[in-house]
Order: structure tokens, then C-alpha cells, then sequence
């Protein structure tokens, strides 16, 4: 019996599995947020109820219009809402394709050797017509850091709410 088990996965695709899960929960996080601060401006469970039922995409809307009643209120707190929605839309897309496409471990041979590397294919959720995405470990880490502001925004925005 062999005493050295193969590895399923080398350090690389370990510490792409391992930032998915770190990008999946920020993506997460922010969407309680979303649904939070539509519940505490809307203060009725009812409508509350039913607006967590929407896609997030609409929900980011909806939030969109109430904070916009806010706004100058919101800003003289110190806090930034210019383009806090659109990347939040596009961040959500990002977040479709990393959670809706399959995770691969692919072979590459370069000058004859081969090297394993780790990536989501892309097969849904493509923008703009292009074919098929493949995100790699940079491009997953940049979704890490971009979700990880819209967090701490989201947060923030919570927190003035709340103070109210």
C-alpha cells in the first residue's frame, strides 16, 4: 500500500479554493446588508419580506432610490454613494460567475513541462457576447479586494442608518 497519498491539489488550486470561499462569503455579507438596510429604511416586514424575493440586482435598485432620498444627509456624514450601487450590480455579476461555473484544475505544458493551474471557467454569465472566461488567481483575488470595499461601504451606509 502506498504510504504517500497523490495530492488532490497542490498549494495553488488549495489557495484558489480557499479565496473563492473568502469571495463568496464578502459576496454574501454584502447581500445581508442589502436586504438589512432596505428593511430598516422600508420599516415594514411585510414589504420587507417580499423585496428579499427579488434578484439581488433589483434589490440593489430599490436600495438605490431609497438611499437617494438620503443622500445629501448620507454625504454630510462623510460617506462616498457615487458609483457605490453600479459596482455593487457589477459585482454581483462577478459573484454569478464564480458561484454558477465550474472550478478546474487545468494541465499546461510550457517548453515541456507540464504545471497544473487552478481557475472558474466561465461558461455562463458572459458579458457583452464574448465566448467563454476563464478567472485565475489575480483576477479572483481582485474580485476579493473590490467585494471587500463594497463591504465595508455597505457597512458604513448601515451604520447611518442605524444611528438615526
Amino acid at each position: 500500500m502506498d504510504q504517500n497519498p497523490p495530492k488532490i491539489a497542490d498549494e495553488e488550486a488549495q489557495a484558489f479554493a480557499f479565496t473563492v470561499g473568502k469571495t463568496v462569503q464578502n459576496y454574501g455579507t454584502i447581500e445581508y446588508l442589502i436586504n438589512e438596510l432596505i428593511a430598516l429604511i422600508i420599516k415594514d416586514p411585510l414589504i420587507s419580506r417580499h423585496m428579499v424575493k427579488q434578484p439581488v440586482s433589483k434589490r440593489i435598485e430599490i436600495l438605490e432610490a431609497l438611499v437617494k432620498r438620503d443622500a445629501l444627509a448620507i454625504e454630510s456624514d462623510g460617506l462616498v454613494l457615487t458609483d457605490l450601487f453600479s459596482a455593487a450590480k457589477s459585482a454581483f455579476i462577478n459573484r454569478n460567475k464564480v458561484a454558477h461555473n465550474p472550478f478546474v484544475i487545468r494541465e499546461q505544458k510550457v517548453e515541456g513541462e507540464s504545471h497544473l493551474t487552478s481557475g472558474i471557467h466561465v461558461i455562463r454569465y458572459l458579458e457583452n457576447g464574448t465566448s467563454e472566461e476563464w478567472i485565475d488567481l489575480p483576477k479572483l483575488e481582485a474580485f476579493t479586494l473590490a467585494s471587500r470595499d463594497l463591504l465595508i461601504r455597505f457597512n458604513q451606509l448601515l451604520g447611518h442608518y442605524l444611528a438615526k
